[in-house]
């Protein structure tokens, strides 16, 4: 579920509400703040949005984000479902650009507040108000953000450190999330940064991925750990250790059924080459005719297939479908894409996996 992701993901306790009463035990709210960027994508200053405007940072209304992270969790401890999380930035104002290639440094101040003030501390400190003590919540630093992360990863580093430090709070498990592709963005580590990222790794609990991978027809379990394989793959290259020895979370993982621009893809050949394009509009839903639909539907089963037994070498525990508008078959917040035979076969994967453990 994605709180504060757009103008209309505002209300978390709805969202929290919606989720267990599809019978879901479990919940990833995806916690965003907004940031406006200078050319060179540099991070100038974060904020929120009134509407469709981005608004600077200011004590109330970073008083008013806590307090709606405070619902939300307070309405999935009174569910009682668990809690897994993960921060990200959006860009918003004259530059827009994706949050893998931005560059901040977590701990530096920008206009007054920095990541780990406004957001991580933000997320912290609502957790602990509302989440019982001796819950277990995964929390990835950071979504996609790979420029940051591999720019400064003892930043990283550091806010492990003072999570680990508090006091009160739930029992965490932390991390960072990388993206399929572009794993550190466009971020060039040295040699001094490569081992600074080995050694966050070395910190973290897990590792997460957001997979949106290219795949072709039909969809396959295999494709799956495909998308594992080249994380590997790329972070070895980037001569960073120790991602092997962590466990997996996919923090996201959907198939839009877009071709780009907010239109539908005409046909399973072209949404599998671009499942992060999806469309907004239910009037342009992508899964109307039946070749589409038995397309969504073989993806959904391949991606339970892959769940229920990951080979070895990609040790995935936990994986979380980017749950809006056409990327979405269970329509938890918006509505006009939902699948029930996929909602069923997702609601059976977990009893199955649940029943396991």
């Amino acid at each position: 579920m994605l709180l504060f992701h757009k103008p209309h993901h505002i209300n978390g306790p709805e969202q929290v509400r919606r989720a267990a009463d599809l019978g879901f035990r479990k919940v990833h709210i995806v916690v965003t703040l907004h940031c406006e960027l200078s050319a060179d994508f540099q991070v100038q200053r974060f904020g929120t949005l009134a509407g469709q405007r981005f608004v600077p940072l200011t004590d109330d209304s970073l008083g008013r984000f806590l307090d709606s992270l405070r619902r939300t969790f307070a309405t999935a401890a009174d569910e009682q479902l668990e809690v897994a999380i993960t921060a990200h930035l959006n860009a918003a104002g004259a530059i827009v650009e994706w949050r893998n290639h931005m560059r901040f440094d977590p701990l530096a101040d920008y206009e007054g507040y920095s990541y780990q003030t406004a957001l991580i501390d933000s997320i912290a400190a609502a957790a602990a108000a509302e989440l019982p003590a001796d819950a277990h919540v995964s929390f990835s630093l950071c979504g996609e953000m790979g420029r940051s992360v591999f720019e400064h990863p003892q930043s990283y580093a550091k806010v492990i450190d003072d999570l680990r430090a508090r006091t009160t709070g739930p029992q965490w498990q932390l991390g960072v999330s990388l993206n399929f592709t572009e794993v550190a963005g466009e971020a060039r580590p040295t040699e001094r940064r490569q081992a600074s990222m080995s050694a966050l790794l070395a910190k973290s609990d897990f590792l997460g991925l957001s997979d949106y991978r290219p795949f072709d027809l039909p969809p396959d379990a295999r494709g799956f750990a495909l998308a594992v394989r080249e994380l590997y793959a790329a972070l070895d290259a980037w001569g960073v250790a120790g991602h092997r020895d962590l466990p997996l979370e996919i923090t996201e993982v959907g198939l839009g059924g877009g071709a780009g621009g907010n239109q539908p893809a005409l046909s399973p050949a072209e949404a599998a080459q671009q499942p992060w394009e999806g469309v907004a509009s239910a009037r342009r839903n992508p899964w109307i005719t039946d070749e589409m639909r038995g397309f969504r539907r073989a993806f959904h089963a391949a991606l339970l297939e892959f769940l229920t037994q990951p080979p070895a070498d990609t040790p995935v525990r936990d994986a979380y479908m980017w749950s809006e508008l056409s990327w979405d078959p269970l329509d938890l917040v918006d509505r006009g894409f939902a699948d029930e035979e996929i909602a069923a076969a997702i609601r059976a994967h977990n009893d199955t996996v649940r029943g396991s453990e």
